[in-house]
């Protein structure tokens, strides 16, 4: 394994100023070789599906110890039951424990280094814990075999088998429970290293997540690399938190939802992953709408580069005024010229025109308006490009129109009319 790759896979680990030379030697590196940029990007990606997948299947991850320790026979063996609270609290989760367990198998290893672990911390804790209250301290009299708490419950005797004794001593209520929960609380810690281990990663520190709900206003984001993203409502984002200083911050997750993305330019692309697509962008403006069993993508501005999180093949490229989508599995259809662009990303709440006729973009304002634009005979023909907010001012937005045909808006009776200047200029 080369250094590029180690400072990528375990970025996390480094020291703060190994992690400010990996940044910059990844940022060129990942804007060098497209290859591994996409790789690094999905790398990431994984991660973050991985992580938000084992939280949904498993929030209360403090439950999988105890369901570790209750389904261990050499816990049982020694008497190590939980108390009667946990096993009521265990028994209302045994079967979302057991469902996250069969649907994401590496946890049956979690569970077993949790149980692996167990003895070797009652060992260091013989060893390191303090005196005080302890039963086999100078004085006591009581095994140290016999140091289990008097409140659990014996473990159920096999048929045919003559019930355990349970063992009494006479350590105190405060101390078993400090005891009990240092134990609990490190085989928590424990459990995480593990899941870390097996799960790639289970959590990404450096990740923050919005959701805009239904009936809110949209909202838009600021991301790290100083893009931004427009939420519509129902829409979730999650991206690297601008406040950290992550290895590759120029990337974020569209779970669901519609947005729309104003990208900006540098060396290094950034990439946009949905349940089903990857987007892949050096500057741009585009639009997305992401299902769980499709995305569709529309482009505004610039190029992007559209990939399966799931198929194979290689990637299709989108024009200015293309749309393609990508359904969950298959390949990214073929890219298709979007009519009225305009109205495929109404939803953003802004018009796009690109190259769009001034004729064109009056009858486009005037359905919108619901107002009269009328355009000169020799300005119908002149190309307009540029975004204008919805719920701007008419008048503003043909002023703004004008100056780039350099033309005059002059006001009629019911609405507006481009024309050329006047012997006064525009």
């Amino acid at each position: 394994m080369d250094d590029l790759t180690r400072q990528l896979l375990f970025y996390d680990d480094l020291a703060p100023e190994e992690q400010r030379a990996a940044r910059d030697a990844l940022s060129d590196a990942l804007a060098e070789d497209e290859d591994l940029a996409r790789a690094a990007h999905r790398w990431q990606a994984a991660r973050r599906r991985v992580a938000r997948r084992f939280r949904e299947a498993l929030p209360e991850r403090r439950l999988l110890v105890l369901y570790a320790l209750a389904t261990d026979p050499d816990a049982q063996e020694a008497g190590e039951a939980l108390t009667r609270e946990e096993e009521r609290e265990l028994a209302s989760a045994r079967p979302q424990i057991e469902a996250a367990r069969d649907a994401h198998p590496a946890l049956s290893d979690v569970i077993e280094q949790i149980r692996r672990e167990r003895g070797a911390f009652e060992a260091a804790w013989d060893e390191h814990a303090p005196a005080a209250g302890r039963d086999d301290a100078p004085g006591s009299t009581a095994p140290s075999s016999d140091r289990r708490a008097a409140d659990r419950p014996a473990a159920t005797p096999a048929p045919g088998s003559a019930p355990k004794r349970r063992l009494v001593h006479s350590e105190s209520t405060s101390f078993r429970a400090q005891r009990w929960g240092f134990r609990v609380a490190a085989a928590v810690a424990l459990a995480a290293f593990a899941a870390v281990l097996f799960f790639v990663a289970q959590r990404d520190l450096n990740t923050a997540t919005v959701t805009v709900a239904e009936g809110d206003a949209p909202r838009t984001v600021e991301l790290a690399d100083g893009s931004t993203a427009r939420l519509m409502p129902g829409a979730t984002l999650s991206y690297v938190d601008p406040e950290t200083e992550a290895a590759l911050d120029r990337q974020a997750t569209l779970e669901a939802g519609r947005a729309f993305f104003d990208i900006v330019s540098k060396k290094d692309g950034f990439v946009l992953e949905t349940p089903t697509a990857q987007v892949t962008v050096l500057g741009t403006r585009f639009g997305v709408r992401a299902r769980e069993t499709a995305t569709r993508v529309v482009l505004a501005e610039g190029r992007v580069a559209l990939a399966s999180e799931a198929a194979t093949g290689q990637p299709v490229t989108l024009r200015p005024g293309q749309a393609s989508r990508v359904a969950a599995g298959a390949r990214p259809a073929t890219p298709t010229k979007v009519e009225n662009l305009s109205e495929a990303l109404a939803w953003t709440g802004k018009f796009f025109f690109r190259s769009t006729p001034a004729r064109v973009l009056a009858d486009q304002l005037a359905a919108h308006y619901d107002r009269p634009v009328r355009v000169a005979p020799p300005l119908r023909g002149r190309a307009v490009t540029g975004t204008f907010d919805r719920d701007r001012p008419l008048l503003e937005t043909l002023q703004t129109v004008a100056t780039a045909l350099g033309a005059q808006v002059d006001s009629l009776s019911e609405g507006y009319r481009l024309a050329p200047p006047g012997p006064g200029g525009p």
